[in-house]
């Protein structure tokens, strides 16, 4: 459930249960820096919310009133068994201006406690710098991490008022992530990734995190699949359509009986444009967001 933007507040205090024994995510949320800031700020409270079953997503019009940008954020939870969990976090913005780009760097921080208990976790990073694990000394864990685009930095350190990665990048100097703290046993665990972009004026940029419960964080793919109709509904065969993710790699497939198309092992967590090419009719590309299977994508000529 995604609450009503009333419930939000600028502090990272959250809940994850139901994936396991306790709570699993004691504290949450993003923060950016742009060109010229000297500290990091926390995302303020969104200016609007909408949710739709394990789907959900906050919004800010222009972050912190600046003029420089808005923002998305967008959560998705999947639950495939019981006391498992995986929940994905997308961060879009949007700059704002249309002359100049916008340098930017995208802070996400996660305080993980394994089984609900904290001090007693160990992590260690399982695919450099974007894939660490936390687990407990009893039983349980949890991963943590990102596939794309690319991270400039992790960072790990224990809880600690001042000194773990939350009261770093809330103090008043500037914070870079410097792939450190890992590994770490018998302690409790804050930890968080740095992506620093550059984003064309009226551009848009993304950048997702995966946290999961008791499930291995995998970059398998998710399928995208739908059809091609004509304006008064019937398939279009033949046709085709190409999705290009956000490095500008594409891949085509034609569509089949009644204007089906499917791709598999597409990437979760990126935003992805879908064209379709036919002979006979012309069709209007899509712009979506990919946490999960999509299986009722539609193209209708003329539209």
């Amino acid at each position: 459930m995604i609450p009503a933007t009333s419930h939000y507040d600028a502090t990272q205090t959250v809940n994850l249960t139901g994936v396991g024994t306790g709570d699993y995510l004691f504290e949450d949320g993003w923060w950016f820096r742009v060109s010229g800031d000297t500290a990091e700020s926390f995302f303020p409270v969104p200016t609007g919310s909408a949710c739709s079953g394990a789907n959900g997503t906050v919004g800010w019009a222009d972050v912190g009133n600046r003029g420089l940008f808005r923002a998305v954020n967008s959560l998705s939870l999947v639950s495939a068994s019981p006391n498992t969990g995986r929940l994905v976090l997308t961060m879009a913005v949007t700059n704002l201006s249309a002359v100049n780009p916008l340098t930017i760097s995208l802070f996400h921080g996660a305080d993980l406690d394994v089984n609900g208990s904290a001090g007693t976790d160990n992590a260690t990073l399982l695919v450099p710098n974007n894939y660490m694990r936390v687990t407990d000394t009893t039983t349980g864990f949890a991963d943590y991490g990102t596939f794309t685009p690319a991270v400039n930095g992790y960072l790990v350190r224990p809880f600690a008022a001042t000194t773990d990665v939350f009261g770093l990048l809330a103090d008043t100097g500037l914070t870079n992530f410097d792939n450190t703290g890992l590994p770490a046993s018998s302690f409790d665990f804050t930890g968080g990734y740095q992506w620093d972009r550059v984003i064309p004026a009226n551009g848009t940029a993304t950048v997702s995190v995966i946290i999961t419960a008791n499930t291995p964080l995998t970059a398998s793919g998710v399928a995208v699949g739908g059809r091609v109709l004509t304006s008064e509904g019937r398939g279009v065969r033949g046709a085709n359509v190409t999705i290009t993710d956000e490095r500008g790699v594409s891949h085509t497939v034609s569509t089949g009986v009644n204007g089906t198309f499917r791709f598999e092992d597409v990437q979760p967590g990126q935003t992805y444009v879908v064209n379709v090419r036919s002979r006979r009719f012309s069709y209007s590309p899509q712009v979506i967001q990919v946490n999960d299977n999509v299986a009722d994508l539609q193209f209708v000529a003329g539209q």
